[in-house]
């Protein structure tokens, strides 16, 4: 009986590893050509975004990267508000120009332009707007060097 016992275990285990792998890779089809992700819900749970960095890094000067939008049931969100802000928490300040969005298709925002001015700890707030839903998510980065 007991042989059996952890014959069966193991089995469950190995399908249960199987299963997690499997579901992992399925979820990051959309942005497996793309260098750096950072994944996160938003505050109130309606939207799933992934910040997408294609330099690999961010630098202090202007960044460029694309922002993955989907829904609770991970559905692409088109045509959304989105707006992001460069904040130093550590400093209590952001930075004066506004970084321009606009939309790629498929759920994909581009972000140009959002100004890092000195090295440190920086949060990018974004916030998404699609009719009544709204819902904000901050991404943070502990250290943006100088290039």
């Amino acid at each position: 009986m007991g042989k059996y016992l952890a014959f069966c275990l193991g089995c469950m285990f190995l399908v249960l590893s199987l299963c997690i792998v499997s579901h992992a890779r399925a979820g990051d089809d959309y942005s497996r050509h793309y260098s750096s992700r950072h994944h996160s819900a938003t505050d109130k749970g309606l939207f799933q975004v992934t910040l997408i960095v294609h330099d690999v890094d961010l630098n202090v000067g202007m960044n460029s990267f694309d922002i993955l939008v989907l829904d609770k049931d991970r559905r692409e969100v088109e045509g959304a508000e989105v707006t992001i802000m460069p904040w130093m928490p550590d400093m209590g300040h952001g930075v004066e120009t506004n970084a321009a969005v606009s939309y790629k298709g498929d759920g994909v925002y581009h972000v140009d332009d959002l100004e890092a001015n000195m090295p440190g700890h920086w949060e990018f707030r974004v916030w998404i707007k699609t009719g009544k839903a709204e819902d904000t998510v901050t991404f943070s980065f502990p250290s943006i060097p100088i290039k």
